[in-house]
């Protein structure tokens, strides 16, 4: 399948290099990983979706960001409700 190029592209590049931190939200099933995967390959990422990866980022912390270091970015960080709180 062909990637698709989002409006929000030269947005999300000129932020990401201008941010330490980013957050992109939208409905489900629009692109928002495929977007982050296809624009940033070199960039580093976690998924919430694996159970094993949000345990670690709440229980250690410091262990999950030395396992996933930046430029990262975190999929599916709803899975978690209360880890940005955490952090």
């Amino acid at each position: 399948m062909a990637y698709i190029e989002r409006a929000i592209t030269s947005i999300l590049k000129s932020r990401v290099s201008s941010s330490k931190c980013l957050l992109l939200t939208g409905a489900r099933q629009v692109g928002k990983s495929t977007i982050i995967k296809h624009v940033f390959p070199e960039y580093n990422r976690a998924d919430f979706d694996d159970r094993l990866t949000r345990l670690q980022a709440r229980e250690e912390p410091k262990l999950f960001f030395m396992n996933n270091p930046r430029p990262l970015f975190i999929d599916e960080v709803q899975k978690e409700n209360s880890i940005l709180e955490e952090i």
